[in-house]
């Protein structure tokens, strides 16, 4: 009763849930720049779930599906948090450092 008041609730509000962005898989047609707005745009529409840039570095980074892109996902996150014994790049934590290094 209580779920059901909630999501009416909700549908009521005028706000609505965002669909998850499609994966990027780097193919003739399609553009990472659209990837990334469709990432921006659920991440606005679910701020509770994004608190931090580096938790939608995280997100978009998984929503990267290329065999070629994997490293650059791999070493990008590693700089951004000095895993694995990776020395540690000031400003890769930041969300618009990352949308720059995957325009370049």
């Amino acid at each position: 009763m209580m779920a059901q008041a909630i999501g009416i609730a909700i549908a009521n509000s005028g706000k609505r849930q965002a669909d998850a962005p499609l994966p990027f898989k780097n193919r003739k047609d399609q553009n990472i720049k659209p990837c990334l707005l469709q990432c921006e745009d659920y991440f606005k529409r679910n701020p509770s779930q994004w608190r931090s840039d580096q938790d939608r570095i995280k997100y978009a980074l998984g929503r990267i599906e290329v065999e070629d892109v994997s490293a650059f996902a791999f070493t990008y996150r590693n700089k951004m948090t000095g895993e694995l014994g990776h020395l540690k790049i000031e400003g890769y934590e930041f969300w618009e450092a990352f949308r720059g290094q995957c325009i370049l």
